[in-house]
């Protein structure tokens, strides 16, 4: 739990550097999408052009938030501790990539690229979950399988968008 709360926190500014953050909530998008900037990161401009990653990012970005929040509860419900999200030196480096890369095509695909790594990321400490988790723990064992569904779906997509493009 601890681990995905720190890897979808450094998704938000991932997605934060494709769709920009929103300082004021913009009507034309859409309210189940929209980035505002992370803790201890700047507001950004978008640097992705295609639609398709910009819905992407916004509403990963929504959805890492709402995760994060429910790991947290699982983690003070189920074991009793709290854990403040912060971005590990293995995101550092991912996030240092999209920062150096150049707004448009070329971040698009770059985006595409380590986003889906990112995603990848998630994958073996969810299955180990799912294998060293105690036995009775029903809820853990749906919430490492829908980590693990959800990471490998969205890779798919973005597998296939980067083909396209």
């Amino acid at each position: 739990l601890k681990f995905i709360i720190d890897h979808h926190f450094s998704a938000l500014r991932m997605t934060e550097l494709a769709a920009g953050t929103d300082p004021v909530r913009d009507a034309a998008i859409d309210p189940s999408e929209g980035t505002s900037p992370t803790p201890n990161f700047e507001a950004t401009t978008s640097k992705a052009t295609l639609s398709e990653i910009l819905s992407i990012a916004r509403g990963a970005n929504r959805m890492q938030r709402e995760e994060i929040l429910r790991a947290q509860q699982f983690l003070r419900d189920w074991y009793g501790q709290e854990h403040a999200p912060r971005v590990r030196p293995s995101a550092r480096l991912l996030i240092a990539i999209l920062e150096k890369t150049p707004a448009g095509r070329p971040f698009d695909r770059t985006f595409l690229q380590v986003f889906g790594r990112h995603h990848y990321q998630a994958l073996e400490p969810s299955v180990d979950c799912l294998v060293s988790r105690e036995l009775r723990h029903d809820d853990l064992e749906r919430y490492c399988n829908g980590i693990v569904h959800m990471q490998t779906n969205e890779i798919t997509d973005m597998r296939k968008l980067l083909c396209r493009e």
